[in-house]
């Protein structure tokens, strides 16, 4: 009795503990990478700046009532809405600090959202475009031939978002994780200045140490963010994994297969060795929540097939993170850090979910003989409709 006391009492406080982790986290991770800018410097001194949202995940205060996520892709007053808010927000000086000269912007016409159809983040040559999940808004402003730098500050309310610049002759951009109303560094107009002298190489070292912490951080945040609360997808699968293991082995057993799996692919994609588009990606990772919630109904525990399974469907979800780094890019002096700070962003996401739920009803309702009846199969036919749900969806939008 005294044994199942303390058994009961050291369980309810590890119960305590991870909600006091969760909590916070979850507060910390909101809104991170909704929105991406990239600044493009052509060689006729113009300046090309390009937001890029993504329309699932937009911030209640960008958002007009009874028009949001992917339903409002196409409404006329949604576009225009998010493209006077951006254009308002935006503010690209030729120098920091009060009294700066603001670059003039304006929204671009079809010739201006041509003008570098080699930038990866444009797949269109309109100054708005939609897909199934992004908004872009293209807008142009001319530089004075005297200025010799810029620098961007935004005020849009959209959390912590990436800024990249270049020049339109360079291939790799600068990149910068930005608050709100936080001004970026200087970006030299002459191509050259990027590059460092040899005297330089020293200073050089130093701030590259001080940049893989930043690094580092803004990579791991942004992998645990694409779990939680961004990536519900994500989140119904390793649902899916824990309500058929009634055990800590069988468990560990899936999601070691499942990490080892998305580890491969993300990291192959991520070095450009494999690649699918996220119109064939996307309906099958919609497919694989919904065949892992039917199995659960029929099938009453893990079999060696259930791990071969989930091993597969694993590479698959590898390829949908690797969009995510796609779009936002990687550092290339930090290309490494930041590959695996990102997954072990998405592994610590995937931790929160099975330990969220394991304090919710594992370890309350797990042993008890009506689980699998009550719980465990009414929640797995939830996952399968809503997954088969978005697979048609997906499959119609792609």
């Amino acid at each position: 009795m005294i044994h199942r006391a303390l058994h009961s009492r050291f369980f309810a406080t590890l119960a305590a503990f991870v909600l006091a982790v969760i909590t916070p986290v979850l507060a910390w991770a909101h809104d991170v990478g909704v929105v991406t800018v990239t600044a493009i410097v052509l060689e006729d001194r113009t300046v090309r700046v390009e937001f890029v949202f993504d329309a699932e995940h937009l911030p209640a205060a960008l958002q007009i009532p009874g028009r949001s996520g992917i339903s409002a892709a196409t409404d006329p007053l949604v576009l225009d809405h998010l493209q006077r808010l951006s254009l308002a927000a935006c503010e690209l000086s030729i120098a920091p600090g009060p009294g700066a000269t603001v670059i003039a912007l304006h929204v671009a016409d079809a010739a201006n959202s041509n003008a570098d159809a080699s930038d990866q983040s444009t797949s269109s040559n309109q100054a708005v475009s939609v897909s199934s999940t992004k908004f872009r808004f293209s807008f142009t402003g001319n530089i004075p031939e005297s200025v010799t730098s810029i620098t961007w500050r935004s005020s849009l309310p959209v959390g912590q978002y990436l800024y990249r610049v270049r020049h339109a002759s360079d291939e790799e951009s600068v990149n910068q994780w930005l608050d709100p109303g936080t001004r970026s560094s200087n970006f030299p107009l002459a191509p050259s200045e990027l590059r460092p002298t040899q005297e330089a190489n020293d200073e050089t070292a130093t701030e590259s140490k001080a940049n893989l912490t930043s690094v580092v951080g803004d990579y791991l945040k942004l992998g645990y963010t694409h779990i939680l609360p961004l990536g519900l997808d994500h989140i119904l699968f390793v649902l899916g994994l824990f309500f058929l293991a009634r055990g800590v082995r069988p468990l560990l057993t899936q999601v070691t297969a499942f990490t080892v799996a998305h580890s491969i692919t993300l990291g192959l994609a991520a070095c450009n060795v494999v690649r699918l588009p996220p119109s064939v990606v996307e309906p099958l990772i919609a497919a694989s929540i919904a065949f892992v919630a039917i199995e659960n109904i029929f099938a009453k525990h893990c079999t060696p097939w259930r791990t071969a399974v989930v091993f597969c469907f694993g590479l698959l979800h590898g390829l949908g993170f690797a969009g995510v780094l796609q779009e936002l890019g990687l550092p290339q002096g930090q290309f490494f850090p930041a590959l695996i700070s990102f997954n072990v962003g998405v592994e610590c996401g995937q931790l929160t979910v099975i330990a969220a739920a394991f304090v919710a009803v594992g370890l309350w309702h797990g042993s008890k003989p009506w689980y699998r009846a009550r719980i465990a199969i009414p929640a797995s036919v939830l996952i399968a409709l809503t997954g088969l749900y978005w697979t048609v969806e997906r499959i119609v939008s792609a």
